[in-house]
C-alpha cells in the first residue's frame, strides 16, 4: 500500500493552548546562515560536543548553506514527470516550483517548549516560544520549503502548529511519529525517505539521534533553555 503522506497544514483554532515568549538561547543565531549562498559551498559540521558546550561561533560558521556538498547525502533527483505511483514510496509529494530547497524543523524543545498542566484535569497547556522564533520562520519560508518533522503525535504537533501559526502560515508540510523510521528501539528521521534532492535539505533538531542517517544535512541545535 501506498506510504502514507505529510499532510498539508490546515489552520484550526485551539482554545486551551495558550502562548508566549521564552527567555531562552535565541534563534537569531541561526538566521544569517539559513540565507542562500551560492558562492560559499560550507558543509554543516557534525557537533561532537554536548548541546550544553555547543560553540556558537562555530555554528555561525559552519551551520547550514543552501546546498549541501557530500556524495553520502546525495540521492538522485526525481524527475518533474515522476508518476504517482513512484512518489507514492515518499513521504512528501513533488517540491512546488516556487522552493528549490528544503528545511525541516523540528518542533519541541527546538522551536518551541510546552507546558502541560494537568491539575484538576484541567488538560491546560503553554507553548513557550524560543526567542525570535517568528523573525526566523518569516525569513525562511521566503527562502526554503518548510517542513516540521516531529517525533509526537499528529493531534498534539498540530495544536502546537496551530498556536504558532495564529497569524501567519509558515509550514507547507508536517511529519509525524507515524512519518518516523524505527531502528532498535530508536526514531530516526530518515531524510531519504522525503522525495527531495539530499543536496537541497537541510534539517535542524535538537537531538542529533533523530538524523544520525544524514549527519552531513543536521544541525544540532541546543535545548530551549525553558525546557526540562
Amino acid at each position: 500500500t501506498p506510504r502514507e503522506h505529510a499532510v498539508k497544514p490546515q489552520h484550526k483554532k485551539t482554545n486551551s493552548w495558550s502562548s508566549s515568549i521564552s527567555s531562552s538561547l535565541p534563534f537569531s543565531e541561526l538566521l544569517n546562515q539559513l540565507k542562500l549562498n551560492n558562492n560559499n559551498h560550507i558543509k554543516p559540521k557534525h557537533s561532537n560536543k554536548s548541546q550544553n558546550d555547543i560553540d556558537t561561533n562555530t555554528i555561525e560558521n559552519n551551520i547550514i548553506t543552501s546546498i549541501i556538498h557530500s556524495p553520502r547525502s546525495r540521492s538522485p533527483n526525481i524527475p518533474r514527470q515522476t508518476s504517482i505511483l513512484l512518489r507514492s514510496k515518499y513521504l512528501l509529494p513533488e517540491i512546488s516550483k516556487q522552493h528549490e530547497y528544503t528545511l525541516i524543523l523540528d518542533l519541541d524543545e527546538t522551536l518551541v517548549h510546552v507546558v502541560i498542566d494537568n491539575t484538576h484535569n484541567t488538560n491546560k497547556a503553554k507553548v513557550i516560544y524560543r526567542p525570535n522564533l517568528f523573525e526566523f520562520l518569516s525569513r525562511m519560508k521566503r527562502l526554503y520549503e518548510i517542513v516540521i518533522f516531529t517525533v509526537s503525535t499528529k493531534d498534539y504537533a498540530d495544536k502546537v502548529c496551530d498556536c504558532i501559526e495564529k497569524k501567519e502560515k509558515y509550514f507547507d508540510y508536517k511529519l509525524y511519529r507515524q512519518h518516523v523510521t524505527y531502528i532498535d528501539g530508536k526514531y530516526y528521521k530518515d531524510l531519504s525517505k522525503l522525495g527531495r534532492d539530499l543536496n537541497k535539505v537541510v534539517i535542524v533538531d535538537n537531538m542529533s539521534q533523530n538524523f544520525e542517517l544524514q549527519q552531513e544535512n543536521g544541525i544540532e541545535i541546543r535545548k530551549d533553555a525553558d525546557g526540562p
